[in-house]
């Protein structure tokens, strides 16, 4: 009989020890029931971390604790796409191409958005070395893109600042990096579009968030043009 008797006991203890496992196995760390996707369902894969990129510039792209300019409302980088990320660059308010430049610390990131010049025009200095000054900027930069754009229109100079922005055209066109022209929609000509500015040198909020739609694109535009995408393909 006790020959007997001990299979049984060993099979009623294997099943006792089955079940304690399977139910701590639906249980969470806390106690709690675990949750397991409903057959067919797959586990949700985690968000893509932001792409890094440097951004170098003037109240235009500043904003923020970095823009003491009362009637500027803001910036582009307000409205900026959240897959990209700021980690790098150098914005200060009324800053020349020259101070970007002298103080721009090398960064690495995966592109560099310049938009410089609106204050080079506003004090003189030619667009020649503007375009220096650019040049530097791009060289302190380990990234994968370059993104240059247009300034805005400048009602006190309107001529100069369309012949800057013909000379960043072909600037960026000799270096192989992506041009943009954030300001397409808030432009009548070589002046501000009507309600387009509070003041004619700085643009609205509505502006702002059109040129950094058109900024988003030239830098997902730019990634995949440069030679890391085409090797990875």
């Amino acid at each position: 009989m006790h020959a007997r008797g001990r299979p049984r006991r060993a099979a009623m203890i294997a099943a006792v020890a089955c079940v304690a496992v399977l139910t701590l196995s639906a249980c969470a760390a806390d106690g709690s029931p675990a949750s397991f996707p409903a057959p067919g369902m797959s586990t949700p894969s985690p968000a893509p971390a932001p792409i890094p990129i440097g951004v170098v510039g003037d109240s235009l792209s500043s904003g923020g604790p970095w823009d003491a300019v009362a009637v500027d409302p803001g910036s582009w980088t307000y409205y900026l796409d959240s897959r990209y990320e700021v980690t790098g660059g150098w914005r200060r308010d009324g800053a020349t191409s020259t101070l970007m430049a002298a103080n721009l610390q090398p960064f690495a990131a995966d592109a560099l958005v310049v938009l410089a010049g609106t204050n080079d025009v506003a004090t003189g200095i030619e667009p020649e070395l503007t375009l220096e000054n650019v040049t530097r900027i791009a060289d302190s930069a380990d990234v994968r893109a370059v993104v240059l754009c247009a300034i805005p229109p400048y009602s006190a100079a309107p001529d100069r600042a369309a012949a800057l922005n013909t000379a960043l055209v072909g600037l960026a066109r000799r270096e192989g990096w992506t041009w943009v022209d954030p300001w397409v929609e808030a432009r009548d000509g070589t002046a501000w579009r009507e309600g387009a500015t509070p003041d004619g040198i700085h643009g609205s909020l509505a502006s702002y968030a059109q040129a950094a739609e058109r900024i988003d694109d030239a830098v997902g535009r730019a990634l995949e043009a440069s030679p890391e995408a085409d090797s990875a393909e």
